[in-house]
């Protein structure tokens, strides 16, 4: 206690400095009074008597330090001396504080907003009960973005078969329709649920209630809906008489039985579903509801928690063995799969390539920083050898060589503390600004937790650390006389290589490799823009027409593809069941012409179907390699006509031509008439995969995508569609866009991936001009008179210039070289970020090298001018 009572005391008496030196010069002037008035009486003059007394008394400067260590807190003291002069002295070099403020701001903006996005991508748990435990069931087999699970039928059997689990539960997440709000209509789009949903995930609702397992809910049950917080919010305006009441999509009628909590968007991270409906209602949003009893269609995705005890292996064993025990049963339809659980939030097995991403991402980034530091580390030795003089005299006045690098590494903290700070609102700024954003992969909810700022913290502190402490150290290793006479060190060549150029050398290596990393960027973007798509999406326009509202008939379909040949200004148009790279394709098996067994486990493989009007291929300039890309006029869908690709003609038969060869297709035999080139189907860095087009004449499939040649406006080929069809008091609602912006999500990852390495190498490009020239620049104005010398002994300008740049251009060829061969052996890394390409791509290499070259000599030799071009006598009179 009485410890305490003493730190206080001394802290109020440095917080109250001033009013205790006050208190301190009343006392001691009190004393020298005292002791000159006993002076006087003992006979002395009043001069004498006061030197008497001051003499006695002792240095007054003495007796206040002794004070000052007894009754306040010298260390604070000292701190705050040391700021002050760091400060001073800062702001007599206004250029370098600014250059190294908004570098070392950019490196923590960059990386606390890269942070950002993977804490809430990756590190943030879902709004669920113990996300922990909550497990998505996968094929063991790896396929990027399949995320649906199975048919709906075999979730059943596995729920019902399951002693592993707590409970599964199920959803379609690819269900929408057209609400009716006011006197107009809005597109919304949803999840089909099982009743057990909310209960599984452990979500409790905002308003009303949400579904729960009832076995009395059937098939025919009343429907009903459960609507999203934002949508709620964003839409009602969070009126609370909203549940209860009953809204009209596409024309039917569902209660409003409650509102999902605040933040709750179901367990995909980048999906935001309007609302939430029973599986078990026989009046679907938008679709139709046959999939419920179809146990070939894999049209639901699956959720389910462990039991305590139970280890996802154990849970997945007994998964696959039921699927076993189903393709037994059903042998036609199942197959023998294996499973394993994973977590979901990020698509399925697409979250490995995002998380790929997104932590080659954060790597990069990080490197960035260090080229950062090491480039201010550069730059901090070039002003500490033009402070030399003074760091001798403080040397030489007493001054500790600890307090010396205490002094100069608080310098480069003060820089770290602005630039980090003003790095962290600006990273913090672009988070918030990131989450107001709807990407075209959907929308990511951006928490600003306090790990973000903890994490920007940390990185400031740690970049002070390594570009402040290790030059004041260096600059410290000098003796006072040599710091004073300015006399250089002759080391050795290796020596003085790796302790005058090591900073520099550590930069270039990261910034070589950051401009590697964006020519790979830029090398991928362009390959994955001109890769063989097997379709032209330029030109094209996609239309697609919602028929859930209105009584169709067996061949509507082709009659709204008649409707759309007859417009004016349409040149070709044809129809395809599923649009290819838009996700939600799974492979469906085929068998040799003449098995007898078509069980799925005894397939030949399994393929890509596609349902096509016979004028698609033609109309999506779909190449066709052999036969025709249609069937004759005799030929029809009943016949089983259909083209195949090259890759499912060389798997079926291997050594045959493919033409007029029959397989066998869902029990019926299928004649092939054509081949295609192997094209991209459901992504763009997916495998050759085998497709199958069904032709259909005339088309009688429902559920189809339009594509037309045509140079109408997407809005108006949609306006002349609609007054066509629109001839009854229907309105049906129909979506015309280009085929580009439908790809817009595929190609989205390649896009960011280029304009984020893009500004790294550019950045990386800057920070490496900017340390080549400060070095290159201090080189030169040291060895002035050397080179003046040179000049008056004849020297010629190539000589010259090879003893001015020759040591730097030796560091940058080596620092090239080694970032280059970093980016080579650093080859998986690359798989994440660029579309087919490495770094060991001749054009990568070749573009890296000479981007270097180019920006080492623009960096060197503007400063080299000044020796080339200057006279022998103002060179021997520069200082």
């Amino acid at each position: 206690m009485k410890t305490f009572r003493r730190f206080i005391r001394r802290l109020s008496n440095f917080v109250l400095r001033r009013r205790s030196d006050d208190r301190l010069r009343e006392e001691a002037t009190w004393h020298l009074d005292i002791l000159t008035e006993e002076n006087l009486h003992a006979g002395m003059t009043p001069k004498e008597a006061r030197r008497q007394a001051a003499i006695r008394f002792g240095g007054m400067n003495v007796i206040r330090e002794e004070y000052r260590d007894e009754e306040s807190i010298p260390a604070l003291e000292n701190l705050l001396l040391d700021v002050r002069y760091a400060v001073r002295v800062l702001l007599m070099s206004p250029t370098f504080c600014v250059v190294a403020l908004l570098t070392v701001a950019l490196g923590i903006a960059a990386n606390v907003l890269v942070f950002g996005i993977i804490n809430a991508a990756i590190l943030h748990p879902l709004d669920v009960s113990d996300p922990g435990n909550l497990y998505q069931l996968r094929p063991k087999a790896v396929v990027r973005g399949h995320l649906l699970t199975t048919s709906y039928p075999a979730f059943l059997d596995f729920r019902h078969r399951a002693s592993s689990f707590v409970d599964l539960a199920a959803y379609n997440g690819y269900s929408s329709g057209e609400l009716k709000l006011g006197a107009g209509q809005i597109k919304v789009y949803g999840y089909e649920v099982t009743g057990n949903y909310f209960d599984v995930l452990g979500v409790s609702p905002a308003q009303g209630h949400l579904f729960h397992e009832d076995p009395s809910s059937t098939a025919g049950s009343a429907p009903s809906l459960v609507l999203s917080d934002a949508f709620w919010q964003r839409q009602f305006h969070g009126k609370p008489d909203v549940v209860g009441s009953v809204i009209t999509v596409d024309g039917k009628p569902y209660s409003v039985i409650g509102i999902a909590p605040p933040g709750f968007h179901g367990t995909e991270r980048l999906v935001w579903p309007d609302y939430w409906i029973r599986l078990s209602n026989e009046l679907q949003v938008g679709s139709e509801s046959a999939y419920l009893h179809s146990r070939t269609e894999h049209a639901v995705t699956v959720l389910g928690r462990l039991k305590p005890g139970v280890s996802p292996e154990q849970g997945s064993r007994e998964l696959s063995v039921i699927a076993i025990e189903l393709s037994r049963e059903y042998p036609l339809t199942d197959s023998a799969a294996s499973f394993r659980l994973i977590h979901p939030g990020l698509a399925g097995d697409e979250g490995k390539s995002i998380r790929g991403f997104l932590f080659a991402l954060g790597t990069l980034v990080l490197l960035m920083l260090g080229a950062i530091c090491a480039n201010l580390a550069s730059l901090s030795e070039v002003r500490l050898a033009d402070r030399r003089r003074e760091l001798a005299i403080r040397v030489a006045l007493g001054t500790g060589r600890a307090r010396l690098i205490r002094q100069l590494t608080l310098e480069s903290l003060l820089i770290a503390i602005i630039g980090g700070g003003l790095g962290l609102l600006a990273g913090v700024f672009l988070l918030s600004f990131l989450n107001r954003l709807d990407l075209p992969l959907g929308h990511l909810a951006i928490h600003l937790e306090p790990r973000i700022y903890g994490v920007g913290v940390a990185l400031t502190l740690v970049s002070a650390l390594l570009f402040g402490l290790v030059p004041a150290w260096r600059a410290t290793r000098r003796s006072p006389w040599k710091m004073m006479t300015g006399v250089p060190r002759r080391p050795r060549r290796l020596r003085q290589l790796l302790s005058s150029d090591l900073f520099l050398c550590i930069q270039v290596t990261i910034c070589s490799f950051l401009i590697m990393a964006g020519f790979v960027a830029l090398r991928g973007t362009f390959r994955a823009l001109n890769a063989p798509l097997g379709f032209d999406p330029h030109g094209a326009v996609i239309v697609h027409v919602d028929l859930s509202r209105v009584q169709s008939g067996k061949n509507t379909a082709q009659t709204i593809l008649d409707a759309l040949s007859r417009l004016p200004g349409v040149a070709e148009v044809g129809a395809i069941s599923r649009l290819p790279m838009t996700g939600g394709l799974h492979g469906s098996p085929v068998f040799p012409s003449g098995s007898l067994h078509l069980h799925a486990d005894e397939a030949a493989f399994r393929a890509y179907v596609f349902s096509v009007s016979p004028t698609y291929l033609r109309v999506a300039r779909t190449r066709i390699i052999a036969g025709l890309d249609s069937p004759s006029g005799n030929d029809s869908s009943e016949q089983g006509a259909a083209v195949v690709n090259e890759v499912f003609a060389t798997k079926m038969w291997p050594s045959k031509n493919a033409l007029g060869q029959e397989f066998i297709y869902e029990g019926r035999q299928i004649r092939v008439l054509g081949v295609t080139e192997t094209g991209k189907y459901h992504d763009l860095e997916e495998s050759q995969q085998p497709v199958l087009y069904l032709l259909m004449s005339p088309v009688s499939t429902e559920e189809m995508e339009y594509v037309a040649r045509t140079a109408l406006m997407p809005r108006d080929l949609a306006s002349q569609l609609s007054h066509s069809l629109n001839t009854g008091n229907t309105d049906i609602p129909i979506e015309a866009r280009t085929w580009g912006s439908v790809l817009q999500g595929e190609t989205f990852r390649v896009h960011v991936a280029m304009l984020t390495l893009g500004t790294l190498a550019l950045l990386a490009g800057m920070l490496a001009v900017t340390g080549v020239f400060g070095t290159a620049t201090y080189s030169l104005s040291r060895r002035m008179k050397e080179f003046g010398i040179f000049v008056a002994l004849g020297a010629q300008r190539p000589a010259l210039l090879q003893a001015a740049l020759g040591r730097t251009f030796a560091v940058l060829i080596v620092g090239t070289l080694s970032g280059m061969l970093l980016g080579v052996f650093t080859g998986p890394l690359w798989g994440w970020l660029a579309y087919e390409t490495r770094p060991n791509d001749p054009v990568v290499i070749s573009a890296t090298l000479l981007a270097m070259l180019l920006l080492g000599t623009l960096a060197s030799v503007l400063p080299a001018r000044r020796v080339l071009f200057a006279n022998a006598g103002k060179l021997l009179r520069r200082e």
